[in-house]
């Protein structure tokens, strides 16, 4: 059975703001030196599906971004693009259809454009187990990651009765509170959400169809995705789309879904605290970018930008300097950066964002 892989890139990473913005969303940022986030997702999955089956979904806006950036041996007619944002179940719904009609029933991994793994291998063969699964099943199967820490930044998975590395998902659970997040570390039972998915085409299309139905009869209008994106066909089918996430409008209704844990050195680079997970930190704790003295600071994160920051006896605190734009922000409050995203837009000010 055929297996593709679809990249959700849609995304802008508002809380990397000020180097995350409109023009230049976070899956097109190089962090570590390795190149963009979103081509290393593209090798990452080169074990799994050669470039031909793997598809890349993301903005309109962003055209010229996936021209100048993607690897020159990407076959670049794999790019979707969205007339506009309508959230995730949108985006995989029609894009799972279009791959449908084209190829038949055939399994699809659906995977982020933004996220850090570490043990590559590890990754792959968690992968091809699910994938395995899905050829085998008529389920849905998710990633679950092996916390390291109690974060309050991510969704949880429930899962039980693991056997033959593939365990049933109880539930889906919301971001918890510090004291929460406290006890699912301590339970094994708990993994974090990492938003990747396999299952057959034909699978995720009847869930689809039973849980978002006018997602679903409008996706099914969908013949070739890039001809009914150039005659604005796929422009009028998205405006009356729910903008809905796939978990809220299908995952969390789904009744058998399975996980695969994964342990992999995962991070979904959510916000500027998560360059710890792929930078080296000096003696002190502290990330450092750019032109920086630091003195008697600690456990900090310093981005800048060309003029000199000195900064003395600061702890756990993010600075970003951008051309445009400073961030300075308790690591504590780095959840709240999206705020500032926020207040821009109601200001107006539409430059800096």
């Amino acid at each position: 059975m055929r297996t593709s892989s679809i990249i959700m890139a849609g995304g802008n990473g508002t809380r990397f703001w000020p180097k995350s913005r409109n023009n230049m969303p976070k899956q097109f940022l190089d962090l570590d030196g390795q190149g963009t986030l979103l081509n290393q997702t593209i090798k990452r999955l080169e074990a799994i599906t050669n470039a031909d089956s793997t598809f890349i979904v993301g903005n309109s806006n962003h055209k010229n971004l996936f021209d100048q950036t993607l690897p020159n041996d990407y076959p670049h007619n794999n790019v979707m693009l969205e007339p506009f944002p309508r959230n995730t179940a949108p985006a995989v719904a029609a894009s799972v259809m279009a791959l449908h009609k084209k190829f038949g029933n055939h399994v699809v991994v659906v995977v982020p454009s933004d996220q850090h793994i570490k043990d590559t291998q590890s990754f792959r063969r968690q992968i091809k187990l699910a994938i395995k699964a899905a050829k085998q099943s008529e389920s849905v199967i998710t990633l679950g990651i092996k916390p390291t820490f109690p974060s309050t930044g991510y969704g949880y998975l429930y899962a039980k009765n693991e056997v033959n590395g593939i365990a049933q998902l109880e539930s889906f659970v919301e971001k918890p509170d510090e004291e929460t997040a406290e006890k699912y570390i301590q339970n094994t039972n708990y993994f974090w959400n990492a938003g990747i998915f396999v299952f057959q085409s034909k699978v995720i299309l009847k869930q689809v169809q039973i849980h978002m139905p006018v997602l679903y009869k409008l996706c099914n209008y969908i013949d070739d995705w890039h001809e009914d994106y150039n005659s604005g066909k796929l422009n009028i089918l998205y405006q009356d789309m729910p903008s809905e996430s796939i978990d809220y409008g299908i995952m969390e209704k789904v009744d058998n879904i399975l996980m695969v844990p994964l342990d992999c050195g995962w991070s979904d680079l959510g916000s500027w605290d998560a360059l710890s997970n792929i930078k080296i930190e000096n003696e002190q704790h502290n990330i450092i970018e750019g032109n920086v003295i630091d003195l008697e600071t600690h456990g900090s994160t310093i981005v800048g930008n060309g003029k000199l920051i000195a900064v003395v006896g600061l702890k756990d605190i993010i600075i970003v300097d951008t051309e445009d734009a400073l961030l300075i922000c308790n690591k504590k409050d780095v959840q709240k950066i999206k705020g500032i995203v926020s207040t821009l837009k109601e200001r107006g000010q539409i430059a800096l964002i």
